[in-house]
């Protein structure tokens, strides 16, 4: 505890030094505190009038409350007798000073000048209903809130309430097939011409025929998305991935297909579907999937492994929430990573594993968001923004 007030201490005796509003007393103080640190490392770093005028303006635009009331959260967390509470409390009270800065002056404290980022940023804002589409001729229309009405090969499509929209048009020989692109940080709404509804989470696309005239209905994904088809006994549905397919005659399920990812995952909620792998063989039949089950095919070794699930674990993005259940933090951390758009990196390979259980909304921002998970883990974490559209987590351990 003593260290954190001394800290706190020479920072605010720094602070009024360079801004020559010190008394005797303080000057008197603080010369007697940088001689007690003169043998230690580094813990402040340079802090001057001209850097303090031209930030100040922004220390009346900070939000004070809401860091506030998660700083109280935190404490109270932690209200343990057998834990340091006061420790912690000025770590944390630590953070929301330096934040709002102390009086009239902004000051950085670091144990040392490594730990502090190059560009420090507060917050991510969740993502948002967004696309590109793709016509046929390789036009490109980014799918905005208004309506938008659209002709291709004979077919109209709408662009409604962030929700895509094909009817059917005349049958033709050649099916025209057009992709509908989801950026990093979106996620979007999709019926095709058959009546199937397609929502597509974020970074993903799905290519598909303006119209289905022939055999099958048969569509390409690539990242992950969940299916409502509508029946058609006549034209079975097929959704095509780089490493399975999957078959089927009218029901609801999801397929995860990132590429990035060491597996595909299937998982039925409604009706029946039938998956097969790249080589289909007698060690590597195709797979009938009951509702409740998920299939997971490997990428390594070419193999499905079906289990029973909490389906709602899988469908839970769809319905604008984060699901884990004793999820491993970089699995967390990947899924989050495409919602609000950052790279992340560990400092300790170990943090990896640290799992965490717990169902987010994911209109929360990023760091509300990681603040739940740290309630129960060992973890902290520093967010920066590298260029205009690059911003990296790293994580620590606590």
């Amino acid at each position: 505890m003593k260290g954190y007030k001394k800290e706190f201490e020479l920072a605010k005796l720094v602070a009024k030094s360079r801004l020559k509003i010190i008394s005797q007393e303080e000057q008197k103080t603080l010369d007697r505190l940088l001689a007690e640190t003169a043998k230690a490392p580094k813990t402040l770093t340079t802090f001057n009038v001209a850097k303090f005028k031209a930030r100040q303006h922004l220390a009346s635009s900070i939000d004070t409350h809401t860091p506030y009331k998660r700083v109280l959260k935190r404490i109270k967390a932690y209200e343990n007798p057998k834990r340091s509470l006061f420790k912690r409390y000025y770590k944390y009270a630590a953070i929301l000073i330096i934040s709002i800065g102390i009086g009239s002056g902004i000051f950085e404290i670091t144990k040392t000048q490594n730990d502090l980022p190059e560009n420090p940023i507060t917050d991510l804002a969740p993502g948002s209903q967004k696309a590109v589409l793709v016509l046929s001729n390789g036009t490109q229309i980014p799918l905005e809130n208004e309506q938008t009405v659209l002709i291709e090969k004979d077919s109209s499509i709408l662009n409604l309430n962030n929700t895509l929209v094909y009817s059917a048009g005349n049958n033709s020989a050649v099916e025209s097939y057009n992709t509908l692109l989801v950026p990093r940080g979106g996620v979007y709404h999709l019926s095709l011409a058959d009546g199937t509804h397609v929502w597509l989470n974020s970074e993903s696309s799905l290519s598909y025929p303006v119209s289905f005239n022939g055999n099958t209905r048969k569509v390409v994904l690539k990242g992950e998305a969940y299916f409502e088809v509508a029946k058609n006994p006549e034209k079975p549905f097929l959704v095509s991935t780089a490493f399975t397919d999957v078959k089927v005659l009218g029901t609801k399920f999801n397929v995860s297909a990132y590429t990035e990812d060491p597996y595909n995952a299937v998982t039925l909620a409604e009706g029946k579907v039938q998956l097969s792998g790249p080589e289909v063989s007698s060690d590597n039949a195709p797979v009938l999937l009951k509702p409740g089950e998920q299939a997971t095919f490997y990428k390594d070794n070419s193999q499905f492994e079906v289990t029973k699930v909490n389906t709602a674990i899988a469908l839970a993005w769809k319905d604008g929430k984060f699901y884990f259940e004793k999820a491993p933090l970089d699995q967390i951390l990947t899924r989050m990573a495409r919602w609000y758009d950052f790279d992340f990196s560990f400092r300790d390979s170990a943090l990896h594993k640290t799992r965490f259980t717990g169902v987010i909304d994911k209109n929360k921002t990023l760091t509300e968001l990681l603040d739940i998970i740290k309630l129960t883990s060992n973890i902290n974490y520093s967010l920066t923004k590298k260029n205009k559209d690059h911003y990296e987590l790293n994580i620590t351990k606590e």
